[in-house]
Order: structure tokens, then C-alpha cells, then sequence
């Protein structure tokens, strides 16, 4: 009965994995240092993104202190000045996954010497700033009419 078991549960964490591959969150990861037209303003078309293979599944973390796999729930835009004459570098990639609330909404956070946005939908890191949803922009409408 043991030697069934080991098969199915093989079996059942191989398909998990695939199947945790195919829903992943996609973030573009790249830099402006290797990759220029990944500057504040994204410039990269489509077709570039796919032959650079700069946008892809975020993967799989391990949680801190623990042996936990995470995945990634936001993406990331970090743009930070460089001292010099180098002027600004923007790194976007996939977050490690948020602990915190604020983390995981679409957001940017000051620090000390560069600026972070997040953001929780596929490729969002390519926007040069956050967008709001439809939904929530007909909010303040409908209320005016009094239809909520």
C-alpha cells in the first residue's frame, strides 16, 4: 500500500509545481545598466521583451527562517539615484513575497536615496507610473448620481 502512495504523491508534486508555473505572477526583470530601454519609461516593444527574455514567471521563494516556498504576489520598480554623473538606475524584477499589507498593493514607497513602486498584476512593473483600475475611477461617479 506504501509503494502506491509514493508514485501518487511524486505524481501530485510534480503536476503542483507545473501548475503553480503556469499561474505565476510575470514581472519584467531587468535593469537599466545591461538593458537601456529599461529606463524610468519602459521602451522595450513585445517582440524585444520576448528576445531579451527580460519578462518571465517570478520564482519561487523560501520564506526567511523557514524552509516555506513562496510565491511572489508583486512585482517591482526601483528607481534610485546614482551618485556621480550617473544619473538614475531602474531595476525592475519580482518582489519577494509581501508580509506586509502595504506591500502588496499598488503603490510607490520613498526611501532613503531611491523610490520602490509595487504592484500586483502581470508585467505592471513595465508602467512608468501606477494606474488606477476602471472600476474604482467609476466609484466617485456613481456616487454623484447616487447609484450606490
Amino acid at each position: 500500500m506504501a509503494s502506491v502512495g509514493l508514485p501518487v504523491c511524486v505524481v501530485a508534486a510534480i503536476l503542483t509545481l507545473i501548475i503553480k508555473e503556469a499561474y505565476s505572477l510575470e514581472c519584467f526583470q531587468c535593469d537599466s545598466i545591461k538593458h537601456p530601454k529599461c529606463a524610468e519609461t519602459f521602451g522595450y516593444t513585445a517582440e524585444e521583451v520576448k528576445k531579451l527574455n527580460i519578462s518571465g514567471p517570478c520564482p519561487l521563494t523560501v520564506k526567511k527562517n523557514s524552509t516555506q516556498l513562496l510565491e511572489s504576489d508583486t512585482c517591482k520598480k526601483l528607481v534610485s539615484d546614482m551618485p556621480g554623473s550617473y544619473g538614475k538606475m531602474v531595476v525592475r524584477t519580482c518582489n519577494i513575497p509581501a508580509e506586509l499589507e502595504d506591500l502588496k498593493m499598488n503603490t510607490c514607497k520613498d526611501y532613503r536615496e531611491m523610490t520602490v513602486c509595487y504592484c500586483t498584476k502581470d508585467n505592471c512593473n513595465g508602467q512608468s507610473h501606477l494606474l488606477i483600475s476602471f472600476p474604482f475611477l467609476l466609484l466617485p461617479l456613481l456616487s454623484v448620481f447616487q447609484l450606490i
